[in-house]
């Protein structure tokens, strides 16, 4: 049976699997459940330094994939312009104009 969110997260379980998988794998995991809405933009532009890093490391040349710096680069940009888009959404419910949202 498959698991279901709550309106508290995933259950311990899925969360446990969670934090194993990311141990093994070595991920940062970028984590919502104790944060804000409005800090969202700061953690989405956190992944991307490290997406640009990862973009950047030597190490990654000795992937089979030769695309995979510009495949970095691709997701790093990426989560800086979604990052930047809700900044401005905030902005403007915060502004009391829900209609330019």
């Amino acid at each position: 049976m498959p698991e279901r969110l709550s309106d508290r997260g995933p259950s311990p379980a899925a969360s446990e699997r969670m934090r194993a998988s990311s141990e093994q794998w070595e991920i940062d995991l970028v984590s919502v459940s104790l944060m804000t809405p409005t800090r969202l933009p700061d953690a989405l532009r956190a992944a991307s330094q490290q997406a640009l890093s990862n973009a950047t490391d030597p190490l990654n040349r000795l992937d089979y994939n030769p695309y995979i710096g510009d495949e970095w680069t691709i997701v790093a940009n990426e989560l800086w312009a979604l990052a930047a888009r809700l900044e401005h959404r905030f902005g403007v419910l915060f502004d009391g104009d829900s209609t330019k949202i």
